[in-house]
C-alpha cells in the first residue's frame, strides 16, 4: 500500500523547526548583504528623483550657453534663429573676487552680475520686492548670501567694496538657484550685482577668469517633451556656438549632480558587495552543513515512502522562504539606514527626498536574496539527490566537488556583473571589479593552499613526546583536517579585515595629504596677478613674513592639433561627448619654467636645459593618458591668435594636493616668455593675523587680485573627509562583522564533532591543559594564516586606489600592525564568546 503524499509545506516545517536558530542566522547573513545593497540603490533613486524635480531651479534655466571668453554680440540672435521660436533669455557674468567691509579683512566671494529677469526659474531673494531693489535707480545695490550676512556681519544698508565700486547691501539672496551652474566658482559665498555695474568695478582685465553666460527658458512644463526639446536644442546650439563655448541643459545639470552621488555610491556599492559575498559564503557553507545534518531525517523519510522529489521540493521551499525572509529583513535594515542618511542631509541640501522603498531597489533586493539563498544552493541540493540510498545510512555526506565550487564562483561573478550593469556601472568598471575579485579569490585560494602545505610540513616537523608538543601538533592537524571549514574562516576574516584595513590606509593617506599645517605647504593662494603687480605682491609677502612664496606665469591657450590632426575632427571621431572630446574643447592654462616645481616628479623623458627656447613641452602623466598623447607627439596651441607647435619630450607626476601652482602643460621660458600673461601664486603665512593683514594691504593696492585663504576651506574638507572615512570604515566593519558571525556559527556547526573529539581525547588521557593548548594552537594557526591574507589584501586594494588619486601610501606601518594583529586576536575572542554562550545554555 502506497503511503499518502506528505504536503510540501508540512514537510518543510518539520525540517525547519529543530534547526530554526541556525537558519535564522543564515537569514541574517542574507539580510546584511541585501540591506547594504538595497540601502545604497534606494538612496540613489530617492536623491536622483529629488534632483530631477529641482533640476530647473538648481540651474535657473532650461539651457545655458557659457564661455570663459566674452560672447560675441551676434551669438544670441543666431541661437534664437536656430531655436525657431523666440525664447526668454538673460545674460550673466560670474567670477571669483574679493569683497571688503570697512577696515575688516577682505574675503573671497563668487560675484555674479545679472540682467533683469534672472533667474528664469526660481527667485533671487525670498521676497519678490527685494528683486526690484537690485535694478532700482540710485547707488549700485548688491544682494548677499546668508553666509556673508551671518559670517561677515553684513546687514542691509552696509557698504561692501568690490573692485573700485562701493555697493550698498539691498537684501539677502534665497538659497542659490544656480547651484548647478557655478561649478568651480561655487566654493565661495555668492553676491549678486546688476550687470550694468560690472564695468565700474575694474575687475574685468586681461587674463581675468570670467565666465560669460546666456540662459534660455523653453516655456514648456517639466515633461518628457521639455527634456526632448532641450536635447534637440542642445545639439543645435553646439553647432551654432562653435569652439570654446559650452552648452548645458537642465537635464545635464541634474545628471552632473546625480553623477556625484552615483560615484560616491559606487564606492559604497563595492564595499556592500563584499558584505554580500561574505554573507553568501556563510549561507552556502551553512546550508551545506544543514543538509548533512538532515541526512538521518532524509533516510527516515525515504524509509517511510517519501519520494526524493517531495524531499527536494520541501528543501526548495525552505530555501526560498529563507531567502525571502532574509531579503525582507534586509529591506527593513536598508530603509532604516536610508532614514538616517536623509535625516543627516536634512537642512544641508535644497533637495526634497521622502523616505520610500522604490520599486527598482525592491526588485533588485528580491533578486539578490533569491540568488544568495536559493540559486547558489541548488548545487548542494543536486548533490543531495545524487546520494544513493545506502549512503544515507552509511555515513555519506553531501560534498561539493571542485567543479561545483567553480560553478558557484562563476554564478556568483555573473550575478555580481549583472547587478553592477543593472546599476548603469560601465562595462569597464564592472569588468575591473569582477576581474579584481576573481584575482583576489584565486590569490587567496593560492595563499591558503600554500599555507596548508606549510602547515603540513610544520606538523611533520613538530617533534617532542611531551603532552604539550602533542597538543600543538594536534591543533595544527585540526586546521588541516577541516580544510573546508578552515577555508571559510580564513576567507571571512581575511576579506573583512583586509578591506577595513585598506579603507583605513586610504583615509589616513588622504588626510595627511590634505593637512594644511603639514611642513611648508602653502595656505594662501593668489589669482589674476597682472605682470606689473608681481613686484608689489612679492614686497607685501616679504613684509608680512611669508615663506615658500611661489609666483608662476599663466598663459591662456587652446589646443588645436594633435600630430597634425585638428581637434575638431578628433572630437567628431570620439562622438563629441567623451572625456577626451571635452579635454580638446577646453581652454588651457600654460606656464613656463626652467625646472620642476614642488610636488612634481619626472616619470618619463628628459627635461630641457635652463634657459632653453626649444619647441618642447612637458605634460602631466594622467592628463597625457586621458588626452591619448605619448612621448614624441606634437601638439599645436593657439596662444592669443598665434599658433605654436611643440613636441612632448617628458611626462611629470604632479601632487595636486601640494597646494603649489601646478599645470598640465609646462614649456621652456624661451617659448612663452613673451606671450600675454598673468600670474598665480602661493605662499605660506603661519599667523592668521598675518593672513588678514596681507589680504587687507593687498586689497588696498590691487583690488583685482583674488586672495584665497585655504586653511578654512581645507579644514572643512578634512572634517568632511573624516566623516566620509568613518562612514566607509563603519560599512567595512559590517563586512568583518559578517565574517565573525560566520566564524561563530561555523564553530557551533561543528559542535557535535568537536565534543566527540574532546570526549575521545579525554578517554585517551588528555587533561584540561592539553585540550586548551590544542585549542589555542588551532586558533593561533588560523590567525596567522588570516593575517597573511589580510595584510597583502589591504595593501593590494589601497595602493591602486591611491594611485588613481595620485597619492602615495603614507604612515602604513601602524595601520599594518593593527591589520596583522586583528586576525590573530579575533579567532580567539570568537572562541571565548562561543564558550561563554555555550556555558550559559
Amino acid at each position: 500500500m502506497t503511503p499518502p503524499p506528505v504536503p510540501t509545506a508540512r514537510l518543510a516545517r518539520r525540517l525547519f523547526w529543530p534547526y530554526r536558530g541556525r537558519l535564522a542566522f543564515l537569514a541574517v547573513c542574507i539580510a546584511l548583504g541585501v540591506g547594504s545593497i538595497f540601502a545604497i540603490a534606494n538612496l540613489v533613486h530617492l536623491l536622483g528623483d529629488g534632483l530631477y524635480r529641482d533640476a530647473r531651479t538648481l540651474m535657473g534655466a532650461d539651457i545655458t550657453v557659457s564661455s570663459w571668453r566674452p560672447l560675441t554680440a551676434d551669438l544670441e540672435p543666431r541661437l534664437q534663429a536656430a531655436a525657431g521660436t523666440p525664447l526668454r533669455s538673460v545674460r550673466t557674468v560670474q567670477m571669483a573676487t574679493m569683497a571688503g567691509k570697512g577696515d575688516d579683512p577682505p574675503f573671497l566671494v563668487t560675484l555674479q552680475a545679472v540682467e533683469p529677469g534672472y533667474p528664469l526659474y526660481g527667485k533671487l531673494a525670498p521676497d519678490a520686492a527685494t528683486d526690484a531693489l537690485l535694478f532700482a535707480p540710485g547707488p549700485p545695490p548688491i544682494l548677499v548670501s546668508p553666509e556673508v550676512a551671518t559670517q561677515r556681519r553684513v546687514a542691509v544698508g552696509d557698504t561692501l567694496r568690490i573692485g573700485d565700486t562701493a555697493f550698498t547691501v539691498a537684501g539677502q539672496l534665497a538659497p542659490e538657484p544656480s547651484g548647478g551652474l557655478s561649478g568651480a566658482l561655487g566654493f565661495a559665498p555668492r553676491v549678486v550685482i546688476p550687470l550694468t555695474a560690472l564695468d565700474g568695478t575694474g575687475l574685468v582685465q586681461f587674463g581675468s577668469r570670467v565666465q560669460h553666460a546666456l540662459h534660455f527658458a523653453l516655456g514648456e512644463p517639466d515633461a518628457p517633451e521639455a527634456r526632448t526639446r532641450a536635447a534637440t536644442l542642445e545639439a543645435l546650439f553646439e553647432a551654432v556656438a562653435g569652439e570654446g563655448v559650452r552648452v548645458r541643459t537642465f537635464v545635464d545639470a541634474r545628471d552632473n549632480t546625480r553623477e556625484i552621488f552615483e560615484r560616491v555610491a559606487l564606492f559604497f556599492t563595492l564595499v556592500a558587495l563584499v558584505t554580500l559575498i561574505l554573507g553568501a559564503i556563510g549561507v552556502v557553507v551553512g546550508l551545506l552543513s544543514f543538509l548533512n545534518d538532515q541526512l538521518d531525517a532524509v533516510a527516515t523519510l525515504r524509509c517511510m515512502g517519501v519520494g526524493p522529489g517531495a524531499i527536494r521540493r520541501a528543501f526548495l521551499l525552505l530555501f526560498t522562504i529563507l531567502a525571502l525572509s532574509g531579503g525582507a529583513i534586509g529591506v527593513m535594515l536598508g530603509l532604516g539606514a536610508d532614514a538616517a542618511v536623509l535625516s543627516a542631509l536634512e537642512g544641508r541640501m535644497e533637495l526634497e527626498a521622502s523616505l520610500a522603498a522604490t520599486v527598482p531597489a525592491l526588485l533588485e533586493a528580491l533578486a539578490v536574496a533569491l540568488g544568495v539563498g536559493l540559486v547558489l544552493n541548488l548545487v548542494s541540493l543536486r548533490r543531495l539527490g545524487a546520494l544513493p540510498p545506502h549512503a544515507l545510512f552509511g555515513g555519506g555526506r553531501v560534498r561539493l566537488r571542485r567543479r561545483d565550487v567553480a560553478l558557484l564562483g562563476a554564478l556568483g561573478l555573473a550575478g555580481l556583473s549583472a547587478l553592477l550593469l543593472a546599476r548603469d556601472v560601465s562595462p569597464e568598471r564592472t569588468a575591473a571589479f569582477t576581474g579584481g575579485l576573481l584575482v583576489a579569490l584565486l590569490g587567496a585560494a593560492a595563499l591558503i593552499g600554500l599555507a596548508f602545505a606549510v602547515l603540513s610540513w610544520l606538523h611533520r616537523r613538530l617533534g617532542g613526546r611531551s603532552s604539550d608538543a602533542a597538543a600543538l601538533r594536534h591543533g595544527v592537524l585540526l586546521v588541516l583536517r577541516q580544510r573546508g571549514r578552515s577555508t571559510t574562516w580564513l576567507l571571512a576574516l581575511g576579506l573583512g579585515i583586509g578591506l577595513t584595513g585598506a579603507l583605513h590606509l586610504v583615509q589616513s593617506s588622504l588626510s595627511g595629504a590634505l593637512a594644511v599645517g603639514a611642513g611648508s605647504k602653502p595656505n594662501v593662494f593668489l589669482v589674476d596677478v597682472q605682470s606689473d603687480q608681481i613686484a608689489t605682491v612679492q614686497r607685501l609677502a616679504d613684509a608680512h613674513g611669508a615663506t615658500e612664496t611661489q609666483l608662476s606665469p599663466l598663459v591662456r591657450a587652446r589646443l588645436t592639433h594633435i600630430n597634425g590632426a585638428g581637434t575638431d575632427a578628433l572630437t567628431e571621431q570620439r562622438q563629441g561627448r567623451g572625456e577626451r572630446a571635452r579635454l580638446m574643447r577646453r581652454e588651457y592654462n600654460l606656464t613656463y619654467a626652467d625646472g620642476l616645481g614642488p610636488g612634481q616628479k619626472l616619470v618619463a623623458g628628459e627635461l630641457w636645459a635652463p634657459g632653453s627656447d626649444a619647441p618642447v613641452l612637458s605634460l602631466e602623466q594622467r592628463f597625457a593618458t586621458r588626452l591619448g598623447v605619448r612621448l614624441g607627439d606634437w601638439l599645436r596651441f593657439d596662444v592669443q591668435g598665434r599658433p605654436i607647435e611643440l613636441q612632448v619630450t617628458s611626462l611629470r607626476r604632479v601632487d595636486w594636493l601640494s597646494l603649489s601652482p601646478n599645470f598640465f602643460v609646462v614649456t621652456p621660458p624661451g617659448v612663452l616668455g613673451e606671450a600675454p600673461q598673468t600670474a598665480i601664486g602661493a605662499l605660506k603665512l603661519d599667523d592668521p593675523q598675518a593672513v588678514a593683514a596681507f589680504q587687507r594691504d593687498l586689497f588696498a593696492e590691487h583690488a583685482n587680485i583674488t586672495v584665497l585663504d585655504l586653511a578654512p576651506v581645507l579644514s572643512q574638507a578634512d572634517a568632511l573627509l573624516g566623516e566620509l572615512g568613518r562612514a566607509l570604515e563603519l560599512l567595512a566593519l559590517v563586512c568583518a562583522a559578517v565574517g565573525l558571525l560566520i566564524l561563530w556559527a561555523t564553530l557551533d556547526l561543528g559542535r557535535g564533532e568537536r565534543e566527540a573529539r574532546v570526549a575521545t581525547l579525554r578517554a585517551l588521557g588528555w587533561d584540561a591543559r592539553g585540550l586548551k593548548l590544542m585549542r589555542l594552537a588551532e586558533q593561533a594557526t588560523l590567525g596567522v594564516v588570516a593575517a597573511a591574507l589580510a595584510v597583502p589584501l589591504a595593501l593590494g586594494v589601497a595602493r591602486p586606489v591611491l594611485t588613481q588619486m595620485n597619492l602615495d601610501l603614507a604612515a602604513a606601518g601602524p595601520g599594518l600592525v593593527v591589520i596583522a594583529l586583528a586576525p590573530l586576536l579575533l579567532p580567539w575572542l570568537t572562541s571565548v564568546t562561543h564558550g561563554l554562550a555555550r556555558g550559559r545554555r
